[in-house]
């Protein structure tokens, strides 16, 4: 935004915040300023801290920027503990570092949140896991969960445990009512219904458009 926007943007961040935390902003200057000042006095212990701070946001700065980054790949090869052999690699089917993705929905509720954090917790430690989580607010009624789970695909007895512990998670949480919208490849059967009469329209229409089956088969579809 222009400076204008931002500056009331920056005023009512503080505004809403206040009594609760002290919101912190990041900017090109405070940026170059702890590059060039910081990096100086970087044996003073609070400018040490933030230095590390603004290495580790500057990916996440460019995003705001319109800079891509590839950066957040890095964090899926710890799992396979070669991180120092494959940590440079962007393309993870050269790596043995197995990643799985589970993104329900969830009313916007304290409850329920809880209700999924316990759910997650408790398959996660059956299969010797740990679970990452990022609860993301869609709207005012709904409430994303991004659940990570990393494994070594060297191990086989590993991969198998992840693929029953997603299993497992997806069961519990259709159980609940709490749907995914997004799966993988090898959990369409979990979603797809023969018998029921909205998956039987989705196929009846793909068939007029795609009579040949060549888009994505069984993607999301029947046939």
């Amino acid at each position: 935004g222009s400076k204008a926007q931002l500056r009331t943007a920056r005023k009512l961040a503080r505004r809403r915040l206040q009594g609760i935390a002290r919101p912190r902003f990041i900017s090109e200057g405070n940026v170059k300023f702890l590059r060039t000042v910081g990096s100086a006095l970087r044996f003073i212990p609070y400018f040490n801290r933030r230095l590390a701070f603004i290495k580790a946001q500057l990916p996440l700065f460019g995003l705001t920027k319109g800079v891509p980054t590839d950066i957040a790949l890095k964090s899926v090869h710890w799992a396979a503990g070669t991180y120092e052999e494959y940590g440079q690699i962007t393309d993870l089917d050269q790596s043995p570092s197995g990643y799985f993705l589970y993104l329900p929905f969830t009313p916007l509720s304290g409850e329920h949140a809880a209700k999924a954090a316990d759910i997650i917790n408790t398959v996660f430690a059956k299969y010797g896991f740990v679970p990452y989580v990022t609860m993301n607010i869609v709207n005012t009624r709904t409430l994303e969960h991004v659940i990570n789970l990393s494994f070594n695909l060297n191990d086989q007895e590993q991969s198998e445990q992840a693929h029953a512990c997603l299993d497992e998670l997806d069961r519990q949480f259709q159980e609940q009512g709490y749907l995914p919208y997004r799966i993988g490849i090898q959990a369409m059967e979990h979603m797809l219904d023969p018998e029921d009469t909205f998956w039987q329209t989705v196929r009846d229409l793909k068939t007029v458009l795609d009579p040949n089956h060549i888009i994505a088969p069984g993607r999301y579809n029947l046939v």
